[in-house]
């Protein structure tokens, strides 16, 4: 594998007083493999973020990837943004998130996905093709709202679960995985390549919705 370690970004204002939220969620990150921080805009999803992959890190010896999607307009690059992760070859025709995928592989890796909210159909999708090609990567995202992927793991940043897949595969509210568990909740259910296209956005809307 030719991935290069990448560096965080640095926060100027430190973490302070949710050290008990950060540990949740860090273990979190050690059983699950599709995480959600989400919250409204200022609650501390980015710090959060941040600061879990700086904590986690030692657990993800092949790379921890920050990637910010706040200025990114067209969901069609998505997978090109993710690509920019060092080490992901460059490859013209091939598309972004196979790029990706073949790079990553079964190594262990995190992938912050940072401010998913305007792009939340596209980004879903890249994290479910890329969950399901790479059996050791762990997807950490900060939304305004869950992704609505199967077996997500969604925490509201003021400090409480609001929806997991337990460990036995079944949706719940307010439950998430037990600290001794090594089981990690399924997150796909069919393979599917990323797109971004309308009918793909139409049918994330009816997902959601439950038109």
């Amino acid at each position: 594998m030719s991935l290069s370690r990448a560096q965080l970004p640095v926060r100027l204002t430190p973490l302070v007083g949710r050290e008990s939220e950060l540990s949740d969620i860090v273990n979190a990150v050690g059983h699950a493999r599709l995480i959600t921080l989400t919250g409204p805009g200022g609650a501390g999803k980015t710090r959060l973020a941040l600061a879990t992959a700086r904590t986690a890190g030692e657990a993800f010896p092949a790379g921890v990837y920050w990637v910010p999607l706040a200025q990114i307009e067209d969901p069609a690059v998505v997978g090109q943004t993710i690509a920019t992760m060092p080490g992901v070859p460059d490859t013209p025709g091939r598309d972004a998130a196979e790029a990706v995928a073949g790079q990553i592989a079964d190594h262990p890796v995190l992938v912050v996905l940072d401010n998913c909210e305007h792009l939340a159909a596209t980004a879903a999708d890249v994290a479910e093709y890329l969950l399901e090609a790479c059996p050791a990567l762990v997807v950490l995202a900060t939304s305004r709202e869950a992704l609505g992927v199967e077996g997500e793991l969604s925490w509201q940043v003021n400090g409480r679960w609001c929806a997991a897949t337990s460990c036995a595969g079944r949706m719940s509210r307010g439950c998430w995985p037990r600290a001794g568990c090594r089981r990690r909740p399924g997150v796909i259910r069919r393979r599917r390549q990323p797109s971004a296209g309308p009918s793909r956005t139409s049918r994330s809307t009816s997902r959601r919705t439950g038109s």
